[in-house]
């Protein structure tokens, strides 16, 4: 029987994934450009689009994944109290679990909305790239040109710093404590640990330091670039903590999915089922 908290759950490993592949992307380009050289750093309209989309999604994504943990967590804690009270019995409806899901990443757009238009797609004109001329484009902020665009960057960084990153990262070990203290009192009543509530804690706790080690410090450093943005020596050094940070960010949200696959048996019933996979034709291999 699938829950709220699988459904969730499989929201958050589609968002690690969708924010995985800029990044992945990105990285494979980074490593093909050998120096500052427009006909590596520059391409086509369309791909300069389509990277300008892929980094909207990822913005978007990245975000509702920390949201989607958050809220993970706080509807855990309150089912786990709550669960003798009737009135919260909808809180472990799978389809309140999509809706909450959806919800999240809806207002996550709406966020990025404001991303999106701190850049615009300007043209580096023809260059010549292999002997022959092309017409090249890259992304560049609205800031560089526009005061009230520039004033609009640095108020999304402090801002996306604040909500997106530091105030999770406050947030999540508090109900992380919580969610493991009502666990293990429940598991005394009834006169034991659950295997599951044991994988419960272990993926909480997961959670928590991942949210942490790596969007806490992020978070740190998009608000001292929007409050700073000034200071070159700030704004280059935040640049390329955060590029660390993101190095450590894909592989470890890559696995979320896996885990939580390999964790939890409702988990994998709901994405069979989610994906129509049949019984027949999938094989699980848990992890002992």
């Amino acid at each position: 029987m699938s829950s709220s908290t699988n459904a969730i759950l499989i929201g958050i490993a589609i968002s690690d994934i969708i924010s995985a592949f800029y990044y992945f992307k990105k990285g494979i380009h980074d490593l093909q450009i050998t120096g500052l050289d427009k006909c590596e750093s520059a391409a086509s309209y369309k791909i300069a689009l389509v990277n300008w989309v892929m980094a909207a999604f990822t913005d978007c994504f990245r975000r509702s994944s920390s949201w989607l943990c958050l809220l993970l967590v706080v509807m855990r804690t309150i089912v786990v109290n709550k669960v003798l009270d009737k009135k919260f019995y909808f809180l472990s409806d799978a389809k309140f679990g999509w809706k909450l899901t959806i919800m999240t990443i809806f207002i996550s757009s709406l966020l990025t909305i404001a991303y999106v238009f701190r850049y615009q797609i300007e043209d580096v004109g023809d260059i010549q790239c292999g002997g022959t001329y092309v017409d090249l484009f890259w992304i560049v902020e609205i800031g560089d040109y526009s005061k009230l665009g520039k004033i609009a960057r640095h108020l999304h960084l402090f801002l996306t710093g604040i909500f997106s990153k530091v105030i999770p990262s406050f947030l999540f070990p508090v109900f992380a404590i919580i969610l493991t203290s009502e666990l293990r009192r429940t598991s005394r009543l009834r006169g034991g640990v659950s295997v599951g509530s044991e994988k419960t804690t272990k993926l909480v706790i997961y959670m928590t330091i991942m949210t942490i080690v790596i969007e806490f410090p992020i978070g740190i450093c998009k608000i001292l670039r929007g409050l700073l943005h000034d200071n070159t020596a700030i704004t280059v050094s935040t640049l390329n903590i955060e590029s660390i940070f993101d190095m450590i960010y894909v592989p470890l949200t890559a696995t979320h999915f896996f885990l939580c696959f390999a964790m939890s048996s409702q988990y994998r019933n709901t994405v069979k089922r989610t994906f129509e996979f049949s019984d027949k034709n999938v094989k699980v291999t848990t992890l002992n």
